[in-house]
């Protein structure tokens, strides 16, 4: 455990295909209602893959996962708006590997961490937002993302999304899922969680993986 921390004990790694079972399962332990079918995970991770992303420890065990959309701005602004859930977003309405170029905002659909008993949730959240970047490059040219948005089911992921640079963008009453939606360009989110990085981490540890350090 380095530093106290457990970082090493982590790696994050793009999810497979026969791992969206998995992340469907997940997703209904953590949101319940809220969950995403897995027909239509199944449909996105067809479509796009690269933002799919697994949270394992070193000896395999799949601990969480994190979820990101790259959305036709069309289907998103009706999202956004409120019009339309995330369930009614389908594969046809993300971008395609080959269209990485074209993306200029993400939508993080789920950010999960489910760890046996006994066992803290920080660390494994912590080198999930550590080590975001590596998932967003797989996704897209970051220096084009303008703004990422994600929505919060629970009060502890409001302060989760507040301390990571969001700010509410449409108030849960004025959207059909009657959830607040947050908003964070990216360069401030970046700021941010470099910011719970260099706190966390001790001066001599090197950052496995990609980090949110500016670019």
């Amino acid at each position: 455990m380095a530093n106290g921390i457990g970082f090493d004990r982590y790696r994050l790694e793009p999810a497979v295909l026969e791992e969206v079972d998995w992340i469907a399962q997940l997703e209904y332990e953590m949101y319940s209602s809220d969950a995403i079918p897995k027909h239509i995970l199944a449909q996105w991770y067809a479509k796009n893959p690269s933002g799919f992303s697994i949270l394992k420890t070193n000896d395999g065990e799949k601990v969480g996962h994190i979820d990101i959309l790259p959305i036709h701005p069309t289907i998103l602004q009706r999202f956004i708006d409120g019009d339309i859930l995330e369930r009614d977003i389908r594969g046809d309405d993300l971008y395609s590997l080959a269209d990485k170029g074209l993306i200029r905002s993400l939508y993080v659909e789920s950010v999960a961490v489910s760890l046996s008993s006994g066992h803290s949730k920080g660390p494994a959240v912590l080198y999930l937002i550590c080590n975001l970047s590596e998932a967003i490059e797989r996704i897209c040219d970051p220096g084009r993302i303008d703004n990422v948005y994600a929505i919060a089911a629970t009060t502890e992921g409001s302060r989760f999304l507040s301390r990571l640079g969001f700010e509410i963008h449409k108030k849960a009453e004025s959207r059909r899922d009657h959830h607040n939606l947050f908003i964070a360009s990216y360069p401030e989110l970046k700021k941010a969680a470099s910011n719970m990085c260099q706190r966390r981490y001790a001066p001599d540890h090197k950052l496995r993986g990609g980090s949110l350090n500016p670019q």
